[in-house]
């Protein structure tokens, strides 16, 4: 499936420009020379004019065969100059961007300079302070609406508060309208239920837990952040009371909202995990976080708080920068009335292209929570700036953003020919071909790399259904989205380092019986060589020194958490071997090593790789493990180290010993013995934290592969180095690309060893070769 969002790139065009190229017209009210509105030939393109003057859209205001548009401005300026005060000016002059059935924005006008000036004026725009403010306002109808006003938008005002019924009756629609027509979304009941769910009650019954395993019913789930307060719970000695009654005013407020909300989507039953898990039951604890992927996906609504930090926040938070809508009346196309609506055009934006959906909220820094989200078939998010609604098919928010104006459904449509447009339009055409394909092309090097959990949800359930469905040929793509989605769990935090891997297990057990494959630590086995070559992750944070050396002294416990995982530790309790990403706690990434496409050569040999499972769940947590290789194998140094602000990576060189002598020949090292390799940076798995010089230390690589060109050009490499212009082409074009682990030796194990890094060496095809080391059998732990 090709990342893509319904949304046509609108092509702006002015009514000179369709009179100078002879277009005809419906009809001559089509057409206002005031405004600048025609109807555009192609469903694309929008119309926008430039330099509109208020004063002359007011002798359309008293004129019944007047510009609908005209007087749809004027009314709308005036209605909203009185809700904000007469004190605040109309604009003297204004310009109006029209996209027809989706958008019309009106800024302030661009003054232009006379005819003839000289010093090379050019066009500026009004800086005076009036109703437009900085963005401008923005002009819409409600999408109930039946009028027949043509030339502008389709929103929704938004509630002031998300408990508000609007609210509630909005989410209650979307999920009868998903559950009704959405094939993609249509699901029978799971087969497997979980042990316990709560029975919401009504007005005049309290929630109680009550057995489930038999019930064939229809439920919702509560996704939430636990936070440092521990929310009420379920234990073996309360589970009795439990299942008596849970008395309403007794529950957080968080778990209050969802039992309320429950009722009103009229569903009996909710699924909470503190509350439908024993807790301080391990044998409970293992069965039901072994199901938790089949519960969230046979839920019927996944209501997640969003924005709440902890349990006691309630799902319906404050909302922040809210942006009233202003209705006014006026006549549409027929002449009769039409209520429209004016507002601030937000900054915030619902850009899901490069950012993940609501990043920021306390929600969407929680491990335990991608899983929740990739599997649910539906979630309705209450987020501090609105309710949204996603899904397997489409996203909805509540201003109508998505899906008025861009959509996920029907993303397959193919751009039209340019020959499709006017002959004014052409050329425009041709420039947004150009910049639309060299923006796919970035997109396809960094595949999902920012992409939206709503957006990976769908990847990751099409794959799913082909795959049921024996369709799915290309197996690689399975693994592929497998660790892109390492790549975005680890960016996230959790609360208990036992976690690492149960956290991600409901993803993982229902990948496991469709690609029938072993699941080692979090890797495929029949993509081990792959994931074998994660990396601590490059950060996009660009810290000052002195920022950077307070985030080193901060303990772990008081890092933002937006920051914590680029501060990378070794899992503590039940650790994995550390062959595994899961052995580190932080951010790691698959990304700058050439590796999406291509074969990969010259590969280690496993003798025996084994994880010591700490429960009866295949794909839970591991409490050690280790993997034996035959592989070419040399001792090197590291040295150079730095811990970089900008990519907050702790990275060395690799220096190579030359002096062709090894310890067999009674040989000591020294520094002259070693060839440093600058070109490249290897990256650490942890900061260095030896009191000792790394130089001091000894170390081995062990090569895992090899991979021929050509590679798909990368423009950052794993180590944070940009590769601009002609170096990256030549390393796409020109190198051979090896993967090595960095190895140190476990003290007092004789041929074990522990993983501390990876190196990446380039080496041209026409250059000298990188001297290999000898063929050895070598456990790392």
């Amino acid at each position: 499936m090709n990342r893509s969002i319904r949304q046509e790139i609108a092509l702006f065009g002015t009514l000179e420009e369709q009179e100078r190229d002879d277009i005809p017209f419906h009809d001559k009210p089509s057409t206002c020379s005031r405004c600048g509105k025609f109807i555009p030939r192609n469903a694309s393109m929008g119309w926008q004019k430039d330099n509109v003057q208020v004063a002359d859209l007011e002798k359309a205001k008293n004129d019944s065969g007047g510009c609908e548009v005209c007087r749809m401005v004027l009314n709308g300026f005036m209605s909203y100059q009185d809700h904000v005060g007469k004190a605040i000016p109309l604009p003297s002059s204004i310009s109006i961007k029209c996209v027809p059935g989706r958008s019309m924005i009106v800024k302030r006008g661009v003054i232009k300079p006379p005819s003839g000036s000289e010093n090379g004026s050019t066009s500026q725009e009004q800086t005076s302070d009036d109703i437009l403010g900085t963005q401008g306002l923005e002009f819409f109808i409600k999408p109930d609406s039946s009028c027949t006003l043509t030339h502008i938008g389709i929103g929704r005002p938004t509630s002031r508060h998300l408990s508000d019924n609007s609210c509630t009756e909005l989410a209650s629609q979307w999920i009868r309208d998903c559950s009704e027509n959405h094939l993609r979304c249509r699901q029978t009941h799971s087969t497997i239920m979980p042990s316990r769910l709560i029975d919401v009650g009504s007005d005049d019954q309290d929630p109680v837990l009550v057995e489930s395993l038999e019930l064939k019913a229809q439920y919702a789930t509560l996704s939430h952040c636990w936070g440092k307060v521990r929310p009420m719970t379920t234990t073996m000695s309360t589970l009795s009371d439990r299942m008596h009654s849970i008395p309403l005013n007794l529950l957080p407020k968080t778990f209050q909202d969802t039992v309320l909300l429950t009722r009103k989507f009229r569903l009996k039953y909710l699924w909470i995990d503190s509350l439908c898990i024993i807790q301080d039951s391990k044998d409970d604890w293992e069965v039901e976080s072994a199901k938790m992927g089949q519960i969230y996906r046979g839920s019927a609504i996944t209501i997640a708080a969003t924005s709440a930090t902890d349990s006691r926040d309630g799902c319906f938070v404050e909302k922040q920068n809210w942006i009233e809508s202003v209705p006014f009346e006026t006549l549409d196309v027929d002449g009769l009335p039409a209520t429209v609506y004016v507002q601030s055009v937000s900054q915030a934006s619902h850009d899901i292209s490069h950012n993940r959906l609501f990043e920021d909220e306390p929600l969407s820094r929680r491990g335990w929570v991608l899983q929740e989200r990739l599997l649910s078939t539906r979630v309705l998010l209450y987020t501090a700036s609105e309710l949204v609604f996603e899904c397997q098919t489409d996203l909805y928010c509540e201003c109508g953003e998505f899906p008025f104006k861009r959509s996920f459904a029907n993303a397959d449509e193919s751009l039209r020919s340019p020959t499709a447009y006017p002959a004014s339009h052409q050329w425009k055409v041709l420039s947004l071909w150009k910049d639309t394909f060299a923006r796919a092309s970035i997109w396809s090097m960094t595949l999902l790399r920012d992409s939206s959990p709503s957006f990976l949800s769908i990847l990751f359930n099409l794959a799913l259904q082909y795959a049921t469905n024996n369709r799915l040929l290309d197996r690689p793509k399975i693994f592929q989205y497998w660790r892109h989605i390492i790549t975005i769990y680890t960016q996230r935090c959790l609360t208990f380092d036992r976690d690492i891997l149960p956290a991600l297990s409901g993803l993982a057990s229902l990948i496991q019986p469709l690609v029938l494959d072993a699941y080692l630590a979090g890797l495929w086995r029949e993509d081990f060589y792959r994931q074998l070559l994660w990396c601590k992750a490059c950060s996009h944070i660009r810290l000052t020194a002195d920022d950077h050396a307070l985030l080193k002294s901060l303990p772990f416990e008081q890092i933002n958490q937006t920051f914590l995982p680029y501060r990378s530790r070794r899992t503590t309790e039940l650790c994995p071997p550390t062959w595994s990403w899961a052995s580190v706690r932080g951010a790691v990434s698959y990304d700058g090593m050439w590796t999406s496409e291509g074969k990969l050569e010259g590969l280690a040999k496993v003798l025996a790789v084994h994880c010591d499972l700490n429960s009866r769940d295949p794909t839970g947590a591991v409490n050690g493990g280790y993997l034996t290789l035959l592989a070419p194998f040399a001792p090197v140094k590291l040295g150079f180290y730095e811990e970089s602000p900008t990519s907050l990576l702790q990275r060395c060189h690799v220096g190579d010993f030359s002096c062709g002598q090894n310890a067999a020949n009674h040989h000591e090292h020294n520094a002259d013995c070693v060839e440093w390799n600058f070109e490249e940076w290897a990256v650490l798995d942890l900061p260095w934290g030896e009191e000792v010089s790394i130089e001091e230390f000894e170390f081995w690589r062990l090569q895992v592969a090899f991979k021929r060109p050509p590679h798909l050009i990368e423009m950052v490499d794993y180590a944070g180095q940009w590769l601009l212009g002609k170096l990256a082409d030549e390393i796409a074009r020109e190198c051979v690309v090896c993967y090595y682990l960095l190895l140190k030796r476990v003290e007092g194990r004789e041929g074990v060893f522990e993983r501390v890094g990876l190196f990446v060496k380039r080496v041209r095809l026409e250059g000298e070769g990188y001297p290999q080391g000898e063929t050895s059998k070598i456990t790392i732990i």
